[in-house]
């Protein structure tokens, strides 16, 4: 059974994950948050992570739980109004104000190639 979330719900899950994830899985999220927000013709240059194939497919393991939560926002910020990825990149600063600046500084880098 599939329970629909509000997009309120969504962001709150979203920053308390986000709490959670070490440096490393920031850095992963770094690029997920680089691919699904950036323009797609900035992205063309290489930009994809290995985060895209994060189900596991061939493999005898099961997803980690970051996997999980990754594919979770995937779903939900693909319905996300522009105000919604605001107000998460707020609470992201909030929480740890250099992530923001990489991800700020990187979709930067992104616009300006070309």
């Amino acid at each position: 059974m599939c329970t629909k979330v509000s997009k309120e719900a969504q962001l709150r899950y979203m920053t308390s994950w986000f709490q959670e994830w070490s440096e490393m899985q920031r850095s992963d999220f770094l690029e997920v948050l680089l691919k699904f927000w950036a323009p797609p013709d900035k992205l063309m240059n290489g930009l994809l992570s290995e985060m895209e194939n994060l189900n596991c497919q061939g493999s005898d393991k099961y997803p980690s739980l970051f996997q999980c939560r990754i594919e979770i926002f995937r779903k939900w910020s693909g319905t996300w109004s522009q105000s919604d990825k605001d107000s998460f990149l707020t609470s992201l600063k909030d929480m740890d104000g250099k992530f923001v600046e990489k991800y700020e500084e990187r979709l930067s880098a992104l616009m300006e190639d070309k």
